[in-house]
């Protein structure tokens, strides 16, 4: 008989993502959480991913501000005379 805290593989024919020992429920352990499907944000990435393809069809440009930003740096940086 397995622990009661362990799962059958991904071939396996239970999937469970939560254990009871003794009827009481116990919370998963950390890494089990982390690879847990149920706390998957795929469905939100991929809306995301969606929008985002939606949005450069409309011809709508990148907002991010991080090449502006670090242009800003290195002509600071230059301007001081800090290269290193």
């Amino acid at each position: 008989m397995a622990h009661p805290t362990q799962r059958r593989g991904a071939f396996g024919k239970s999937a469970r993502t939560s254990v009871s020992i003794s009827g009481n429920k116990v919370p998963p352990l950390p890494h089990e959480a982390d690879e847990s499907s149920q706390n998957s944000t795929a469905q939100k990435n991929d809306e995301t991913v969606e929008q985002a393809y939606r949005d450069v069809k409309r011809g709508l440009v990148d907002t991010d501000k991080g090449p502006v930003m670090h242009g800003a740096y290195e002509r600071l940086r230059n301007k001081t005379g800090r290269n290193g």
